[in-house]
């Protein structure tokens, strides 16, 4: 009887070890949601977090489906809706990128595309978890549709518990990473940089790539191309070219008239698989020249043309042409030789400039860089370089810091180009460069366009649009150099110019201070956002759920070194009569900032056929669906368009 009792209380003692063994483990995960069809639950890669440095925490929200029921990708495709949560610690919400594993694609009832997981699937999610000394207590408010024959919409809490400690992995850290690993990541990270896609006979998207490797499944071969509303994308087959090495995916499309030109002017999202091998990138249909009509290059060219005329009357440009107006008015009594060297040398300085964002932006784009413009605002090294030009600048015009050019320079000039006098020829030169580049953060009319066309085009076209843009914004300077004599229409100089040398040192100084404050957020991030408690933070996956109750949805993205937004706020979107009928109708208001690097808003922008901000658009049910602004906006004509497609 003794030997039993001993027998029960070791298999007790063990037991209860193994109980607790297993609640320890498991409590790296929280308790499932529950309902007819499916169950959710958040799991820990980690038994326990030190969260002292703001690190990132890897979790996983993980789905167990009935038979036939699934849930949707992020881009779904043409029905369902993807999965949404949000967090929050200690009451505090939380930053959180999901991360989308490649899906299946489906073809539906009434022949509808859709992008959709089956039977179990982990969504691994990276949080920020900012910086405390208490146990991390995640609660998770989650929206996920799942369907079979009809689909159930599902709203409800997950929860997860990580104590603080020493970090070390969980029991689920290998199956969240066998997730990770069926994420597509850009197609350069892995090699692939042989990639194109083309449009064929108005009915066929063919991608082309050329793989790193030799293709092992045949069967694990596919391309899910997301692209401008009511067009949808089917899987069409492969072809495998042995000789070459090159993959192609055909893509299938299903559209009306009126879409195809969406699909040729609008940025696409390409994600592809090939065995077990998932990347993606953007990128806009391959154009030839011989495919675009002349009537079309004609019209794009003088647009930009145009356009670059129209940047010499931006507030960004004003201060170094000040400057140069200056620099002018001294040499009225000049020859006319040296009057249009001068003007020449601003005019090389400027197309210049704009030859070099071409032919960068040709590199970039074919190495699968996403282009903006304006983007080079957003790195600190280009800020400091400008600041301490313009600095220089101003401290010249207050007399109180001579620029001088490098004497072998100087010599060399003068030898080439003037025995007796001083050459200004690489000051005018210089002056041409900043111009430009104080050019770039405002997107005149026309400009977004242009430059959107031309990222989209050979690269031909782009060294062409750019060059063309350079000419037009030189006009004033050109005229000058046809008609020296148009400098005695210029004010007589005298002791007003002193003055006036100090008004403009005062506005490079204002500039000045503006990119100092915009260098500061890229230290310190300050949300533009939180300023106004009207505005919700841009998440373009949140936009589908708001149209489904029948609301509208007016975007905004901005950034605080593009002056044209802020002309836009001040005279247009903080206008009462705006405002008052943004609060009286319900219009949900988006805004997203672009200050810093933002790959979200980034591939926003291309998949809407943009390079450039602002970017103001109207999201709505009706037809139109998606109306973008222009770039500069007009009250009257906001308001006429609101009125419109209100419904």
């Amino acid at each position: 009887m003794r030997l039993n009792i001993k027998y029960i209380l070791f298999i007790s003692f063990v037991l209860n070890i193994s109980f607790f063994l297993l609640a320890k483990s498991y409590a790296n995960s929280g308790n499932w949601s529950i309902n007819e069809y499916s169950k959710a639950r958040l799991i820990s890669s980690v038994k326990s977090y030190n969260n002292n440095n703001n690190d990132k925490l890897l979790i996983g929200l993980e789905f167990k489906l009935k038979p036939n029921w699934k849930i949707y990708w992020k881009y779904p495709g043409d029905a369902g809706l993807p999965t949404q949560i949000k967090f929050k610690n200690a009451g505090e919400d939380l930053e959180s990128i999901i991360h989308w594993p490649f899906p299946e694609e489906l073809i539906e009832e009434g022949n509808l595309i859709s992008r959709v997981y089956y039977d179990e699937v982990i969504l691994p999610i990276t949080l920020l978890v900012k910086k405390s000394s208490k146990n991390i207590i995640l609660n998770g408010q989650l929206n996920y549709q799942v369907c079979d024959k009809i689909c159930i919409p599902i709203s409800t809490e997950v929860n997860l518990q990580i104590p603080k400690g020493e970090v070390h992995p969980s029991i689920f850290q290998s199956r969240i990473k066998e997730y990770i690993d069926k994420v597509p990541v850009r197609a350069e990270k892995i090699g692939i940089k042989n990639k194109k896609v083309r449009l064929i006979n108005n009915k066929r998207i063919v991608v082309s790539i050329k793989p790193t490797s030799k293709i092992k499944d045949k069967n694990k071969i596919l391309a899910l191309v997301t692209g401008p509303d009511h067009i949808a994308y089917k899987n069409g087959g492969y072809n495998y070219n042995n000789k070459n090495n090159t993959l192609s995916i055909y893509v299938d499309t299903i559209y009306t008239k009126k879409d195809i030109e969406n699909i040729k002017k609008n940025n696409l999202n390409i994600n592809v698989r090939i065995d077990n091998n998932f990347f993606y990138w953007d990128s806009l249909l391959t154009r030839d020249t011989k495919e675009i009509e002349y009537k079309k290059i004609f019209v794009i060219l003088f647009l930009a043309f145009i356009g670059g005329f129209i940047l010499n009357f931006m507030p960004c440009v004003l201060p170094v042409l000040g400057i140069k107006i200056a620099s002018l008015i001294k040499q009225s009594s000049s020859s006319s030789l040296k009057i249009k060297i001068s003007c020449l040398s601003i005019t090389l300085g400027m197309v210049f400039t704009f030859m070099i964002f071409s032919l960068l932006a040709i590199i970039l784009r074919n190495m699968g860089v996403q282009l903006g413009w304006g983007m080079q605002f957003q790195y600190p090294i280009f800020l400091i370089i400008l600041i301490i030009i313009l600095l220089l600048f101003a401290l010249n015009l207050l007399g109180l810091m001579a620029i001088r050019i490098p004497r072998p320079i100087n010599n060399f000039v003068n030898h080439k180009f003037f025995s007796k006098e001083k050459s200004y020829l690489i000051k005018d030169f210089s002056t041409g460069m900043l111009t430009t580049i104080l050019a770039t953060p405002c997107t005149a009319p026309i400009v977004g366009t242009v430059v959107s066309f031309a990222l989209m085009s050979n690269d031909i076209l782009i060294f062409s649009i750019f060059s063309v843009m350079g000419i037009g914004m030189a006009i004033p300077y050109l005229l000058f150099i046809i008609n020296p004599s148009l400098i005695k229409l210029l004010p007589s100089p005298g002791k007003w110019m002193n003055k006036f040398k100090y008004f403009l040192a005062i506005l490079l100084i204002c500039t000045t201070f503006w990119l100092l404050d915009i260098l500061y957020s890229h230290y310190k991030k300050e949300d533009l956002i939180n300023n106004n408690s009207k505005w919700i933070e841009f998440n373009p996956e949140s936009i589908p759920l708001i149209l489904k109750e029948n609301k509208m949805v007016f975007l905004d993205i901005t950034a605080k070194w593009c002056i044209s937004c802020k002309v836009n706020k001040l005279l247009v979107l903080k206008d009462d009569d705006v405002q008052d009928f943004f609060n009286n109708n319900n219009i949900i208001l988006m805004r997203g900032d672009w200050t810093l690097p933002n790959p979200k808003i980034n591939d926003f922008l291309f998949k809407h056929g943009r390079s450039g901000i602002p970017f103001n658009a109207i999201f709505t049910n009706s037809k139109s669906k998606v109306i973008v602004l222009p770039e500069l906006l007009s009250k009257e004509k906001l308001l006429n368009i609101l009125k419109e497609n209100y419904k």
